[in-house]
């Protein structure tokens, strides 16, 4: 019997089986070979775990845990001490407001407009290299809608980019006025408190030359509806005009000279103001961008900006 046969037939002598076990042998050690050669030409490693593989793996999940922990003890120490995590991000110039979390976690809710905190300095578009956006408002200090305006529109966008606009406030709107001996007498749409507001924002024009101040100053007005006038002591106080030279303003002809001029902006208005707040862009008014602008400020200087160089919250 050769070889060859041991596929066909039973050994009969402990020589053949010795021989046919020896013949297995080789060939599984062949078939192991051959498997090992496909692997690697498929570029597919052996079916084992390698130690190097086992070690990536328990690293990778320490890591995961490592990371975990970490989170849930940020968590916490905000949770516990939110004041100096807030005032970490303040510090650092990280913007409050571009995560509804943090805004909740520091209490910013009201500070916030489209994402930027209106108390953070936001870069600007350095010296604009053309015009600034020229925006003129016409308006009654006690009218709702003028409130609304100046409040939820202006200020926060002239906060975030004031840089590229030129802000004309008129405090006349539909009022009129009748010539009284050396002076003038106004009658307003809402009243005798509104004229009163209407002449003591004039005189504050006139006295506080530093745009920002004011504007912080009327907004501070606007921002008590019911009774801007109960708040304007307070509100002189704190952006900066001084309550005295105010009072002296709206008490004698100086403040209606004053208001004065305010009347004969409005009334050289071309379209004639119909309604408040009136605004005009750039010196030009239509239906459609006065829409635009009242109810999406930041958006419509950012598309009348034709600076190559734009703050960001134009982006």
């Amino acid at each position: 019997m050769t070889s060859t046969d041991y596929s066909s037939a039973h050994p009969t002598t402990p020589e053949d089986f010795a021989t046919m076990m020896k013949s297995e042998k080789h060939s599984a050690q062949f078939k192991h070979v051959q498997y090992n050669i496909l692997a690697s030409s498929i570029g597919g490693p052996p079916r084992t775990c390698p130690k190097r593989r086992r070690f990536l793996i328990r690293l990778l999940l320490l890591l995961v845990v490592i990371l975990a922990v970490t989170g849930v003890f940020l968590i916490l120490f905000a949770q516990l001490l939110p004041g100096p995590v807030c005032m970490l991000f303040y510090q650092n110039g990280a913007d409050i407001c571009s995560s509804k979390q943090l805004t909740a976690l520091c209490k910013y809710e009201g500070r916030c407009f489209r994402g930027y905190s209106i108390d953070i300095k936001v870069p600007h578009a350095v010296a604009p290299a053309v015009k600034p956006v020229g925006i003129s408002v016409y308006y009654e200090t006690y009218c709702p809608d003028s409130q609304q305006f100046i409040v939820n529109q202006l200020y926060p966008t002239w906060k975030l980019i004031h840089s590229i606009m030129n802000v004309t406030l008129v405090p006349y709107g539909k009022a009129h006025e009748k010539k009284s001996g050396d002076g003038w007498k106004f009658t307003c749409q809402h009243g005798v408190d509104e004229c009163k507001g209407n002449m003591i924002q004039t005189c504050a024009l006139y006295l506080q030359k530093d745009f920002n101040l004011l504007l912080q100053f009327i907004n501070c007005m606007e921002a008590h509806p019911s009774d801007p006038l109960s708040v304007v002591e307070k509100c002189a106080a704190m952006y900066s005009i001084n309550h005295d030279e105010l009072t002296y303003c709206i008490t004698t002809n100086q403040g209606a000279e004053l208001e004065h001029q305010m009347a004969l902006k409005t009334d050289s208005l071309n379209p004639r103001l119909d309604y408040v707040p009136w605004i005009n862009i750039n010196d030009e008014h239509s239906d459609y961008e006065q829409h635009s602008a009242e109810f999406d400020l930041l958006k419509t200087v950012c598309k009348y900006y034709t600076g190559l160089v734009k703050p960001p919250p134009c982006l």
